[in-house]
């Protein structure tokens, strides 16, 4: 792996992503640091990016997934397409769908009552907290509720936005900016 990228391909993610040539650099910089202590062929594995970003184990197993589109190996290209989208510089559409389908674990276009109570579930487990079980079915058909779902139904892409364009705090913490990125 180069240590500096080439100028076409720094202007094609430019191209592709909402950063800028600054921040495609310093990117590249973290990445070559974390593949440099990476088993992989091809770039890095979840336990790297888990351990370089501080994430708890879900929410690197989601991000993960979610960036490489598997459970291999996360390419440079896949790391900044995925956080393009919480750059400062992303839509508010653009953050919508990232944390639309970090909920949607399956990928099948809507959040439903398991999915939610599994991030619920895994949230209280990292954080060290406790909340009975019959209180976190509430809090999911409380969620339901919310959007106007039966307990049985799902959250589809439509019905998440119009309740983050009516509750923006949802996605408050879709924005980083790469000067927050560990070095």
């Amino acid at each position: 792996m180069s240590a500096v990228l080439d100028d076409p391909e720094i202007a094609r993610l430019v191209e592709k992503t909402n950063f800028s040539t600054e921040e495609i650099a310093a990117l590249y910089k973290r990445f070559a640091q974390m593949r440099s202590q990476s088993n992989s062929d091809h770039g890095i594995r979840q336990e790297e990016f888990q351990q370089a970003f501080g994430l708890g184990k879900f929410e690197a197993y989601r991000l993960f997934r979610l960036f490489s589109r598997s459970n291999s190996d996360l390419t440079f290209e896949q790391l900044c397409c995925g956080l393009s989208a919480f750059s400062p510089n992303a839509s508010t559409e653009e953050k919508m769908r990232a944390s639309f389908d970090f909920f949607d674990a399956n990928s099948d276009g809507k959040i439903d009552r398991e999915e939610i109570k599994k991030a619920f579930e895994q949230f209280l487990e990292e954080n060290d907290m406790y909340v009975g079980p019959e209180h976190v079915d509430a809090i999911v058909a409380q969620t339901l509720s919310s959007f106007g779902v039966e307990t049985s139904g799902h959250i589809d892409f439509e019905m998440y936005k119009a309740m983050v364009e009516h509750h923006p705090q949802l996605i408050a913490a879709m924005t980083i900016s790469t000067w927050q990125l560990p070095l």
